[in-house]
């Protein structure tokens, strides 16, 4: 597979950190959100790291469109906002889009805790962890592997900072794209980010 990112050097953390500023859990350790950092030296505030930006918006805002024309809402969920998964004890974590088959997540699944059960489809739009601790590709790949053993069929991972696509499949060679590849969501569902970016009139 490919190596997108650079892989910084490893650091010790000696202090714990509050509870609002961790975004997943993985192998039973607390990854914390993107700008934890700036949150804690006060230059920043939580609420401040928190929104997405207006690029990473517009491209959720394409992939919803397309997945809401082809998925069927008596018979799939379709869950954003950073919808939780819990994946076992040590593991909790978080994504974009999550295309749930019914059959899968039960309507009286539906509550106010994270779901117990694999998506059919995991989508993210950049990496919203930090990452200083592992490196970017260490993290993307230690994700994308722990989702695949639950059971996720397909993880597609977007990255806007080098116009990348990875797409892994389980028992299948992980793909990287570059945007003007077309990527098949499922049930018919393709996008080629390049192509519905200039529809939509931005120029990146």
């Amino acid at each position: 597979m490919e190596m997108l990112f650079d892989q910084p050097p490893r650091r010790s953390r000696s202090k714990s950190l509050p509870e609002a500023l961790i975004y997943e859990i993985l192998d039973g350790k607390p990854i914390y959100r993107k700008g934890y950092r700036q949150v804690l030296n006060g230059t920043k505030t939580l609420e401040e790291i928190m929104p997405a930006s207006t690029l990473q918006s517009a491209i959720l805002s394409i992939l919803l469109r397309l997945i809401f024309q082809h998925y069927d809402d008596n018979d799939y969920f379709i869950l954003t906002n950073e919808p939780g998964l819990h994946l076992s004890k040590r593991i909790n974590l978080a994504g974009d889009i999550l295309i749930f088959d019914k059959k899968i997540l039960r309507p009286e699944d539906i509550n106010q805790h994270y779901a117990k059960v694999p998506a059919q489809v995991h989508i993210e739009v950049d990496i919203e962890a930090d990452t200083e601790d592992m490196g970017d590709m260490e993290y993307v790949t230690k994700k994308t592997r722990r989702l695949l053993a639950f059971g996720t069929k397909r993880v597609i991972w977007i990255f806007t900072s080098v116009k990348s696509i990875l797409l892994a499949e389980p028992d299948r060679p992980w793909q990287t794209l570059e945007w003007r590849g077309t990527v098949e969501i499922g049930n018919g569902a393709t996008f080629n980010l390049e192509e519905q970016l200039k529809k939509q009139g931005i120029k990146i």
